[in-house]
Order: C-alpha cells, then sequence, then structure tokens
C-alpha cells in the first residue's frame, strides 16, 4: 500500500469502528426487549447518525486547532467520505432487520445476526491493521480474532446479565 494512501485508510477505519461499536452497544441494549424490527433499525440508523455526526464535528474542531483555519473543499470532502464509509459499516446490521420485518427471519434472530456483523466489523478491521502495520498474516489473523473474541466476550457478558 502506498504511504501517502495509508492516513485516508486510518481515518476511515477509525470511523468504522467507531461506528460500529456505538451501533453494536445499541443493539445490545435493544436485545431481548420487546422491540420491534422497524423500532430496531430505526435505533441503529439513529445511533449511527448521531455517531457520524459527532465525529463530522469532531473532525471540523480538531482541523481548526491544528491548522487554524477552516476545512477547505477537498479537507471537507475528506471528511464527509470517512464519515459515509463509517456509516455504511455502522448500519450494515440493518439489513437483517429489515429481512425480518419481511419474515424473512424472526427478530431474535435478526438480533443474533447483527450483532455478530459487528463483532466481525470490529475483528475485519483488527485484522487489515494489523497487515498494513506489516504484520505477517499469522499474527494479523491472531489480532483479528483476539478483537472478535473480545468483542464476543462482551457480547456473552451481556447475555449473563440480562439472563
Amino acid at each position: 500500500m502506498e504511504v501517502e494512501s495509508r492516513p485516508r485508510l486510518a481515518a476511515t477505519a477509525r470511523h468504522a469502528v467507531y461506528g460500529s461499536v456505538i451501533v453494536l452497544a445499541v443493539m445490545i441494549a435493544l436485545d431481548d426487549t420487546s422491540v420491534r424490527p422497524g423500532e430496531a433499525a430505526a435505533s441503529v440508523i439513529g445511533a449511527a447518525l448521531a455517531t457520524v455526526l459527532a465525529e463530522l464535528y469532531a473532525d471540523y474542531l480538531a482541523g481548526m486547532i491544528e491548522v487554524g483555519r477552516a476545512p477547505r473543499g477537498g479537507e471537507l470532502r475528506e471528511s464527509f467520505r470517512n464519515a459515509a464509509v463509517g456509516l455504511c459499516a455502522a448500519i450494515l446490521p440493518v439489513i437483517f432487520f429489515i429481512l425480518a420485518g419481511l419474515g424473512v427471519m424472526d427478530t431474535s434472530t435478526a438480533f443474533d445476526a447483527a450483532v455478530w456483523t459487528g463483532v466481525g466489523v470490529v475483528g475485519f478491521y483488527a485484522f487489515v491493521a494489523n497487515r498494513l502495520g506489516g504484520m505477517g498474516i499469522p499474527r494479523s489473523l491472531f489480532a483479528g480474532f483476539a478483537f472478535t473474541v473480545l468483542g464476543t466476550v462482551l457480547v456473552l457478558l451481556k447475555a449473563l446479565v440480562h439472563h
């Protein structure tokens, strides 16, 4: 990977993981409630949008402080592009709630699939980051697996607390 594209990918990964973790927390909180698929989808989208807006605002403030001026066209486009990628990664689990709303799966299965998708996104980015950081495939796979296990532990802790 070219050195000049690394900061762009790093920003994209930061937004995607942050949004995914926030959405994962929302899904874990909603699971085992009587929420309907449409309500779950709306909650996930709302959390993802709130996260993206907070990230855009934080990027704007950080840019102002860092360079002493308002962001310019290219900088703003980059910030919006990173936020859009983060939003897409964060709302990926909505697919399962749509399927549940259409009767393809039940709501409980949709929650399970959505939560594990969120955990998978976090593990995937750990793998990618380690590969781009110069680590070999075995070590990168281990890092991805370790973060997936961490996400799994959080999901299991939630299950223990609520059951």
